[in-house]
């Protein structure tokens, strides 16, 4: 791959106009300030591939720095989202296999772990392995010393990672025929999600990709089910070829799945209605992205059903 050439914050500035990013809502020195302290350029960029192109000078179609700078905010916002989403429900999970374990008569909760460790054998959960090595992490340290050599279920499902948590939950409830209150395919389409959320990374970018087939994305049934009763699939089949809209109604699906109608749901639900609200501030800057507004109306419409 050829390496990109590197441009100073005013080069950056020039580039952007040489393909018609316009500075009108946005003045340049605006928008040089905003790439000095607030974001940097190939973020911000990364945002623009949502926008159409003239397919003969190969320019931007009626894109005005503005809307980049929207996107990264709502990206942020978005992050935030998932984030508190999911690790909602990963808290969900560990409650039910600590609930499952005190209710369940087969399970000591020391014998589970073990049995789940050699099962691993050679893949030790990161947090045990780095104690092991004497890189501790001082939040966990004291909990380790105590539990190292016995683990119960309780305190092991406060150490794991959320993939390790995953695996666990599997096996758990396997071996003691634990009710599968939500199966294991969704929460690895959450993980992957939480995962590029937690890593700030950008996800908006990706609204207006071209749906992924059979081969290279595989499509939860339980979501089509849903999507599909509620009258929600018929047109828009595509659209959860798109992983960030698939993912996003998955953890939508488990969160509204799996948590009891208490104030936390509603506070929760209180975030997203106030995410689509902020969406739709200036919504003008999407008046001609017909494919950006297509995708936001599905979702919208996908999630409050869901939730309704």
């Amino acid at each position: 791959m050829q390496r990109k050439e590197k441009y100073s914050i005013d080069q950056q500035i020039q580039h952007m106009k040489k393909q018609d990013i316009k500075f009108n809502l946005y003045s340049a020195d605006e928008a040089k300030s905003f790439l000095t302290k607030s974001n940097y350029y190939f973020k911000v960029k990364a945002f623009a591939k949502n926008y159409r192109k003239n397919k003969d000078t190969n320019k931007y179609i009626n894109l005005d720095f503005k809307y980049l700078r929207k996107f990264t905010i709502l990206d942020t916002l978005f992050r935030d989202l998932i984030l508190e989403l999911s690790l909602l429900c990963e808290h969900l999970i560990k409650t039910a296999i600590c609930y499952h374990c005190s209710e369940n008569p087969d399970d000591d909760g020391y014998e589970s772990v073990s049995n789940f460790l050699q099962e691993q054998e050679n893949n030790t959960p990161k947090t045990l392995q780095r104690y092991d090595d004497d890189i501790f992490n001082f939040y966990s340290k004291e909990l380790l010393d105590k539990y190292r050599n016995d683990l119960p279920v309780w305190v092991f499902v406060e150490i794991l990672t959320f993939d390790e948590l995953i695996k666990f939950y599997d096996f758990y409830t396997k071996q003691f025929n634990m009710p599968v209150f939500v199966n294991t395919f969704d929460l690895y389409a959450i993980k992957s999600l939480r995962n590029i959320a937690a890593h700030n990374n950008c996800i908006l970018h990706t609204l207006t990709m071209i749906p992924l087939n059979n081969k290279d994305f595989k499509i939860s049934y339980y979501l089509i089910q849903i999507l599909q009763k509620k009258n929600l699939l018929s047109h828009n089949k595509n659209e959860i070829r798109i992983p960030v809209i698939h993912d996003f109604l998955c953890l939508i699906l488990i969160f509204n799945d799996i948590c009891p109608e208490t104030e936390i749901k509603n506070i929760v639900k209180k975030k997203i209605s106030d995410f689509f609200a902020k969406c739709e501030e200036k919504k003008e800057y999407f008046d001609n992205e017909n494919l950006i507004k297509k995708r936001y109306k599905f979702i919208k419409k996908a999630t409050i059903t869901i939730l309704s």
